[in-house]
């Protein structure tokens, strides 16, 4: 019964015009094996130029380098000051370690350095970095970990060089090597609350609720190198590559946060249990509607109906749908007939 009011409050929100909770989310991801000079880049966009910033992406390292840039952006075509104009790596020396370092107004600066953070080898992580100014904070799975207030200044807005994922534009030995997916930059510092939400919709295999209007970068690896913000296609240099194949096992979860909202739809399901009749009423008026609802909403109501009766396959509305195990999360993938 939980879910299915989860899937009919999700679906009323997609009738109602939140565009963002319809989008068809691919279980694709990069790949890269940690080799020199490998890695993924995007040319310049101003775009990605900000006073202000927040990095955000989901990373599973392999057992094996030491050094993992994540996320970085030089200042200069070369390894001089003042380096970087921002960049998030973790690193590992009896303990791992992540930093989060910018350049404030043309000096290079450790934002945040959270040491002994709490993450393992061969494990999914959603890890966030913002700076507003004032206050730089590291986030692990949607809680705090880091918080210094050092430094303060603005980020560079007229960089001029290329964006890096997995790798550096001038550094050997900090190519990542495992997997990374749902990379962000944002022009704004996001909330603690739009950070948990983000991490807790990723778990739940929904798309970011946070207001495109700050969204500055997007690399889902669902297009290839696409940036579905700017339009901008990266480079895949050497082995690095897209790909679906990602583990389901050891995915940290975390469901604290959730359990209230949960008791309280329990509450007002409660009286509800044996009233399958009111339901398909609703399910049926729902359905009347078709003529009038796009794909993306059509595509939802077969999906959901799939999962509250258990089956693998549904033919109806003109589409064809089937449940797929695609790595860490369940799918849904519909076509057209």
């Amino acid at each position: 019964m939980k879910k299915l009011i989860f899937s009919f409050i999700f679906l009323t929100f997609c009738i109602f015009g939140v565009s963002a909770g319809c989008g068809e989310i691919v279980e694709d991801h990069l790949v890269l094996s940690g080799n020199w000079g490998e890695g993924f880049y995007a040319e310049n966009h101003e775009n990605y130029d900000s006073e202000n910033v927040t990095l955000e992406a989901w990373v599973y390292m392999n057992e094996a380098n030491v050094n993992n840039a994540i996320i970085h952006k030089a200042y200069t075509s070369s390894h001089v000051a003042p380096y970087y104009q921002y960049w998030l790596d973790v690193d590992y020396s009896g303990g791992f370690i992540i930093y989060f370092s910018g350049a404030l107004d043309g000096v290079s600066r450790p934002l945040a350095t959270k040491m002994g953070a709490s993450l393992s080898w061969n494990n999914w992580y959603h890890l966030v970095a913002t700076f507003d100014g004032t206050t730089s904070i590291i986030y692990i799975n949607g809680e705090e970990v880091q918080r210094d207030s050092t430094y303060s200044g603005k980020l560079c807005t007229s960089c001029t060089q290329p964006l890096y994922i997995g790798d550096t534009n001038y550094l050997n030995g900090y190519e990542f090597d495992g997997k990374i997916d749902e990379a962000r930059i944002y022009s704004q510092a996001l909330t603690a609350l739009e950070i948990r939400d983000s991490y807790q919709r990723g778990l739940a295999n929904l798309p970011s609720n946070v207001p495109t209007i700050y969204l500055s970068g997007y690399w889902s690896f669902d297009e290839g190198g696409l940036d579905s913000v700017t339009g901008n296609t990266g480079t895949f240099v050497d082995n690095a590559h897209v790909s679906t194949d990602c583990p389901e096992e050891n995915i940290p979860y975390d469901s604290s946060g959730l359990e209230e909202r949960i008791e309280i739809l329990e509450q007002k399901v409660e009286a509800l249990e044996n009233k399958t009749t009111w339901l398909e009423s609703i399910i049926n008026k729902i359905l009347d509607y078709f003529n009038f609802m796009p794909y993306l909403i059509k595509r939802q109501v077969l999906c959901n109906v799939l999962e509250e009766t258990g089956e693998t396959q549904i033919t109806d509305l003109g589409l064809s749908c089937e449940i797929k195990q695609l790595g860490r999360r369940e799918k849904c993938v519909c076509s057209e007939n």
